[in-house]
């Protein structure tokens, strides 16, 4: 139990919650600049590829039947998984698979709200799984499994930097890549599966929060260019900054507790129509 008055423990929370911040937003933008780069499109963010509708689904699936904590979050992952399979076989092309995400996504989508609709206790959960949350106390096991997904974004970012050249050379057309030497159809698969571990780690970490996968990624490109090795860390810089603060508005000047994702979506919401404008 942690208590208002006792320093430690909220030291301990904050610290923890800051841990997870840095991880979730980091694994947004780094799966956003993926996939915008690999599909040559910059309307692209992470959650096109569906998962967050269906690990959505498993977490509703989870309250419905009552699974207990941890095993609640083992529904959640598996609704990322069974989400990516059929838009990871869709094939090699770029319109495939944004459409297999929309599809899958929407149809994730519709039975979420069917099962919202006849579990009214169940709504608010929902409501900020939907929408990403934030706030939580962290139990020794909440700890244990941060530390697990905290590395293994951490490996996957790692992985992506040391890549930096071929993801640049990605975002050409196919025949120029190839000119290039890149094996374009080995490393389409290869970076879609990055995209889709760090989009379900954030899933799995903090529901859906959107458009940080979006915005940040061309906020570093405005700022560095075709420098994607500081493309890549200012991207995971900025998202953390832009989730810092979101989390701080809304602690500090909303009188209730709401999801961080409403925050994020309103910044990015516009931002997204002006890249619509312009591309």
């Amino acid at each position: 139990m942690y208590f208002a008055g006792a320093q430690g423990p909220i030291l301990h929370l904050r610290f923890w919650r800051f841990i997870l911040i840095v991880v979730v937003a980091s694994s947004l933008s780094t799966a956003g600049l993926v996939l915008q780069n690999i599909l040559r499109n910059p309307l692209v963010e992470p959650y096109i590829i569906g998962v967050s509708s269906t690990g959505a689904l498993g977490y509703v699936l989870g309250l419905i039947l009552g699974i207990p904590f941890p095993f609640d979050g083992l529904m959640t992952a598996a609704g990322v998984v069974l989400g990516f399979v059929p838009v990871y076989l869709s094939g090699k092309s770029p319109l495939k698979f944004i459409l297999m995400g929309v599809a899958v996504g929407l149809f994730s989508s519709s039975i979420l709200s069917l099962l919202m609709a006849l579990h009214h206790q169940d709504i608010l959960k929902t409501f900020y799984i939907l929408w990403g949350n934030v706030d939580r106390i962290f139990s020794p096991l909440d700890i244990y499994i941060l530390g697990i997904l905290g590395t293994l974004a951490l490996l996957l970012l790692i992985i992506t930097f040391g890549l930096r050249r071929v993801l640049l050379i990605m975002s050409l057309p196919r025949e120029e890549a190839r000119a290039f030497g890149v094996d374009t159809d080995l490393y389409m698969r290869i970076f879609i599966l990055i995209a889709f571990l760090l989009t379900g780690i954030s899933v799995y970490l903090a529901g859906v929060i959107g458009f940080v996968g979006l915005v940040v990624p061309h906020i570093s490109r405005m700022l560095f260019a075709d420098r994607m090795d500081l493309i890549i860390l200012s991207s995971a810089l900025l998202s953390t900054v832009l989730l810092l603060l979101s989390d701080t508005l809304i602690r500090t000047l909303l009188p209730v507790s709401l999801p961080i994702g409403i925050i994020t979506s309103i910044v990015g919401v516009p931002f997204f129509v002006y890249l619509l404008h312009r591309w």
